[in-house]
C-alpha cells in the first residue's frame, strides 16, 4: 500500500528508530508498503526510503532496491566529498543541499528474513546509504542536527 510520505517537521522524523526484533508478516508489510511508496514518487528518482518517513520508527531502509532491516555503520573511509542531495521529507523540490559524507563506507544488516548481510558502499551509493542511515537516527539533511553530525564525519576521516 503506498503510505504518505512524512514532512519535516513531523517527530517521527528525529527520533531515533527502534531496531527490528521480530521478522515477521508486519515487517513484510512494511517493507511492501515501502517499496509501493517509491514506486508511486512522481518526482526526481527515489534512491531511497527509510521507514520513519513513512511514519514508522523502526530501523529499516532501502536503498537502490535492496531492503535493509537494523543496519550498522561499521567503518567510513577517510575521503570525504560532498554531493548534492535532497529529501522527500522535505519541501517538494527541494535538492540544493551540498553534503559532505565519507566516500566509502562498510555496513552489516539483515535481509527481510533476518539473515546478515555485508557489504562496502562507494561513491554516490554511499552517500545514499549514509543519507537513510542519518534517517534512522532521526537526522534530516539542512537541519542543525544533521550539519553537526556531518562535521563529525568530517574530523573522524
Amino acid at each position: 500500500m503506498v503510505r504518505e510520505i512524512v514532512k519535516y517537521p513531523e517527530s517521527c522524523l528525529t527520533r531515533k528508530s527502534a531496531p527490528v526484533v521480530e521478522f515477521n508478516d508486519d515487517l513484510q508489510k512494511l517493507v511492501q508498503d515501502m517499496q509501493d511508496t517509491i514506486a508511486s514518487v512522481k518526482w526526481g528518482r527515489c534512491m531511497g526510503l527509510a521507514a520513519p518517513q513513512i511514519g514508522r520508527n523502526l530501523r529499516v531502509m532501502i536503498v537502490l532496491g535492496e531492503v535493509m532491516v537494523n543496519p550498522i555503520l561499521l567503518r567510513l573511509g577517510n575521503k570525504i566529498t560532498v554531493q548534492q542531495e535532497g529529501c522527500y521529507s522535505l519541501k517538494e523540490g527541494k535538492f540544493d543541499y551540498y553534503v559532505p559524507r565519507s566516500s566509502m563506507i562498510k555496513i552489516s544488516w539483515q535481509d527481510v528474513n533476518g539473515a546478515a548481510q555485508i557489504r562496502k558502499f562507494h561513491r554516490a551509493e554511499a552517500h545514499v546509504v549514509q543519507h537513510e542511515l542519518d534517517h534512522l537516527d532521526g537526522h534530516l539533511i539542512g537541519t542543525a542536527k544533521q550539519l553537526a553530525e556531518s562535521a563529525k564525519v568530517k574530523e573522524v576521516a
